[in-house]
């Protein structure tokens, strides 16, 4: 089973957890025993992580420069370049064994008719997320400019409701609830 030493984690925050949680084990960048992570542990740590940025690709219709022949293609990456390029941010060398990980905490049951939010021959975009925070100053911006100045033309507030409700109908979000991606069709706003 593959590890990774403390000392050879380039996240300074993923280090700092191996290096205080870790367990003496024989890492497979550098060789030496040291407090390490194997698959299991890294799972754990990047499991919540995946599931609030990442989401499933939606199959998407692509055609040929030259005809109009077609096929379906799923958007985005396996899950191991997002492991590696975005959250573990290198290569370990047995992210086929933390996937393994992944699938096997998943506790989607697809004998119940669940669907895991892992899986291995599927690809994954990075989720849209929503800043409030940033959008709250913009916010106050466009309401003084819709009570004082442009009441009825505005071109900011047209700006922040085009950012805010940008792609809306394609849009999912994970619910920590029923543990589940889960889009949300414009008609089903209340």
């Amino acid at each position: 089973m593959g590890a990774v030493c403390w000392q050879c984690i380039e996240d300074e925050h993923l280090k700092k957890i191996v290096k205080q949680q870790g367990t003496l084990a024989s890492c497979n960048l550098c060789s030496k025993k040291r407090k390490s992570f194997n698959a299991e542990q890294l799972a754990e740590i990047v499991d919540p992580i995946l599931r609030e940025h990442l989401s499933l690709g939606e199959d998407v219709k692509r055609f040929r420069v030259d005809d109009d022949k077609g096929w379906w293609e799923q958007e985005g990456d396996p899950l191991e370049h997002h492991l590696q390029e975005g959250f573990i941010g290198q290569y370990l060398g047995f992210e086929d064994e933390i996937i393994e990980a992944l699938q096997d905490i998943d506790p989607a049951d697809p004998r119940d008719g669940e669907m895991p939010f892992y899986d291995s021959s599927s690809n994954y975009v990075v989720a849209v997320s929503a800043h409030p925070h940033a959008l709250h100053a913009e916010w106050i911006q466009v309401s003084e400019d819709l009570k004082h100045r442009r009441r009825f033309f505005s071109s900011a507030a047209s700006h922040l409701f085009g950012h805010v409700f940008e792609d809306v109908e394609t849009r999912s979000f994970w619910n920590k609830e029923t543990r589940a991606d889960t889009n949300m069709p414009i008609g089903s706003i209340r």
